[in-house]
């Protein structure tokens, strides 16, 4: 039980390190100044890097779900 923790952990981490990277690296230079996230600010910079980051977690559950 205690590896399946550290490797959930583990999997959400990825996601949130490689989310960001897609969004500030290649995504938000790109858009438009009112959709890029403002720091210490809720906004649809913020909505649109947590969606990337939700993506790549789902996907990736996906993936082990379909490799057992």
């Amino acid at each position: 039980m205690q590896s399946n923790l550290w490797r959930t952990l583990l999997r959400v981490l990825v996601a949130i390190i490689v989310g960001n990277l897609i969004y500030y690296l290649l995504l938000a230079p790109y858009l438009p100044l009112a959709a890029r996230h403002q720091r210490g600010r809720v906004d649809i910079g913020l909505v649109i890097d947590f969606v990337i980051c939700l993506a790549i977690w789902g996907g990736s559950q996906l993936g082990v779900r379909r490799s057992r």
